[in-house]
């Protein structure tokens, strides 16, 4: 989703979803909620349509070619909220107040009026979080991954309405996770921010983890796997961990300081891992693990 985009009028916004190829969006309407007021300001019926063999659907601006459904330059407010409701668009006016009726899912984007928050648990808006309003988009990562609205599977990347999401930076799984009380997959690694050791905005957030103290470790290298409590280390030798931190929701992030750690690894890609105390089996579990090559 791109809402607010340099020069006005705003004619290369768009909203795109994302699901099995072809599949139908009968019986869903998108409606976008104005922040500042929290009072709908668009909303468009999707009967009859369905999306590509990519399984995508864009509803776009004047700007944004090959759109599947055309919206007006400006129809995404600078700050608010992108709704999808099981139900005609009738049903949710031009004017009427935010309603978690039919509500499937939502994508809040701001800074906003306290209102929209009902649309999301709470969840804060993206902007607010991720940084850069006017240039990229939101996009969900891995691309068009089921967030359920969750802040922390959004990054934010060049806009590419009708293709694929593109990633400011590479990651890559390499070892697998262990079960945890809270999922039977066990703990995962995600990179936020831009990957850029100029910038120095790297978040690594690891969600489906018990709220517990745990550790982030980084390492140069994969190595064999090692026994460590109900899990499994796979990291190489040199590694180390960062400062403790306690999850929260089952989330944490931990923010990275790539001067530092690329100072002491002489490389362009690390290794990481989450270790942290469980509630069950052993009382200690590692995430899964998660390369990332990092660029200048």
């Amino acid at each position: 989703m791109d809402a607010n985009v340099a020069g006005q009028p705003d004619t290369a916004e768009f909203i795109e979803l994302h699901d099995n190829p072809f599949v139908t969006l009968e019986d869903l309407s998108i409606v976008v909620y104005d922040g500042a007021t929290d009072l709908v300001v668009g909303a468009y019926d999707l009967d009859g349509y369905h999306a590509n063999a990519g399984g995508l659907f864009v509803l776009g601006g004047p700007g944004v070619p090959g759109a599947d459904l055309a919206l007006p330059a400006d129809a995404l407010p600078d700050a608010g909220a992108v709704v999808i409701y099981i139900g005609d668009a009738v049903d949710y006016p031009v004017g009427s107040p935010v309603t978690t009726f039919g509500h499937w899912e939502a994508v809040i984007y701001g800074p906003v009026d306290p209102g929209l928050a009902v649309l999301n648990s709470g969840t804060p808006p993206l902007e607010d979080a991720l940084g850069d309003g006017e240039g990229p988009s939101n996009q969900r990562t891995p691309n068009g991954a089921d967030s359920l609205g969750a802040l922390y599977l959004f990054a934010q990347g060049p806009p590419t309405p009708g293709r694929p999401n593109v990633p400011l930076h590479h990651t890559e799984p390499f070892c697998s996770g262990s079960a945890n009380s809270v999922h039977p997959e066990g703990a995962r690694l995600f990179l936020l921010g831009s990957g850029s050791v100029v910038a120095n905005d790297s978040v690594i957030l690891v969600d489906r983890v018990p709220d517990q103290l745990g550790y982030l470790v980084a390492g140069s290298n994969p190595t064999a796997l090692t026994p460590m409590g109900d899990g499994q280390l796979c990291l190489g030798w040199p590694n180390g961990k960062l400062m403790p931190v306690v999850a929260q929701n089952n989330v944490v992030r931990v923010p990275l300081d790539l001067e530092a750690l690329l100072y002491v690894s002489g490389a362009n890609s690390l290794w990481f891992q989450f270790v942290y105390r469980d509630t069950q089996g052993q009382f200690l579990n590692v995430s899964e693990g998660l390369r990332v090559v990092f660029t200048p």
